[in-house]
């Protein structure tokens, strides 16, 4: 049984991946500092052992060793959609207290995650500094590559950098790291009708706005340039963006791809359905059982409010891709149980 400890935890993609997997994992910890997240985790089927609100807050007062430490540190210090202040933000320094832990406790592999901005702030610099504070540790082999769920055949445009190390001693190699089986999932298999979206989510079906109208004929005319027919065609635009920025963004409408999920992708629009996404589709957009998640987030505990879908939106426009991240795992889980097996 592999051991796994994640932060900055979110919706869990880490656990949905292993389940989807079978994988047999003992959960030691995770940290979440939404109280509504912390219902979810809690209810999951195998739930952590101790859940905190912050990684601060689990340094101070516990951590212990796993063979499996994954975090996606927080992005928006270093995101194009944030402000870059990146180390100046509060947010940013947070890699701080993940290093602290993979100092005292090393586990055997880690792996972490943050948007493709990271490479480019501050001139590289920033990622330089992480690249270089993780290799002085002297005691991993760290590695890292740009990777979209789109590389293994997932319909959906995410770059994300992903960062692995690999304990020298603990360890020692991984065969087949970033190794990634194609799985070919298609963009109509993760939507729902028109007709279930609407009774889900009846705000799919609202009325745009003007601004929306007008990023929708631009859009279309570029399709249309393009040889797309955006009404016959699959396509998901985001309507809260212009031609001008989407062009050469990850927002870019493609045919059959989803444009990379937002903490806010309400204004996503199904052009052949002529609707928004709903907050269901957007947690199948990154691999999550829709059905799952909303059984157990919409009973939230007392003195809390159910999540709106807009905080649904934003949960799934924070998370990592559940298909792309069970195609790293695939290597790491079949090195990590032959060590115990060995042992």
């Amino acid at each position: 049984m592999i051991r796994i400890g994640t932060d900055c935890t979110g919706i869990d993609a880490l656990h949905c991946a292993l389940k989807s997997m079978s994988v047999d994992f003992d959960y030691r910890f995770a940290s979440e500092p939404q109280l509504q997240l912390q219902h979810f985790l809690k209810n999951m089927s195998n739930p952590p052992k101790q859940l905190y609100n912050t990684i601060e807050e689990r340094l101070e007062l516990i951590s212990e060793e796993v063979d499996l430490y994954v975090t996606g540190f927080p992005c928006q210090s270093f995101s194009v959609m944030g402000k870059k202040a990146g180390f100046e933000d509060a947010r940013g320094t947070v890699f701080f207290d993940v290093l602290k832990y993979l100092q005292l406790y090393q586990p055997k592999v880690f792996i972490l995650e943050n948007v493709k901005g990271l490479l480019t702030h501050e001139k590289g610099k920033t990622m330089n500094t992480i690249l270089h504070h993780l290799q002085h540790l002297s005691v991993y082999d760290v590695s890292y590559k740009v990777l979209s769920p789109t590389s293994i055949g997932f319909p959906h445009h995410r770059q994300r950098v992903f960062i692995i190390g690999v304990h020298k001693v603990k360890q020692k190699v991984v065969n087949g790291l970033w190794d990634l089986d194609i799985i070919n999932v298609t963009l109509p298999n993760l939507l729902l009708s028109r007709d279930a979206a609407i009774t889900i989510q009846p705000t799919c079906n609202r009325a745009l706005c003007r601004s929306a109208q007008c990023n929708l004929v631009d859009i279309q005319n570029t399709l249309t340039q393009k040889g797309y027919d955006s009404n016959t065609e699959t396509i998901i635009a985001d309507l809260s963006r212009g031609v001008s920025y989407t062009r050469y963004s990850q927002s870019a409408p493609t045919i059959g791809v989803c444009p990379c999920l937002r903490l806010n992708s309400r204004d996503y629009w199904i052009t052949n359905q002529h609707r928004y996404i709903t907050w269901k589709e957007a947690l199948l957009l990154q691999g999550f059982d829709g059905n799952t998640f909303g059984s157990v987030v919409c009973r939230p505990p007392k003195k809390s409010k159910a999540p709106s879908q807009r905080l649904v939106f934003m949960w799934a426009g924070n998370s990592i891709c559940v298909p792309l991240l069970s195609g790293i795992l695939k290597p790491i889980v079949y090195a990590l149980s032959k060590k115990k097996t060995e042992m």
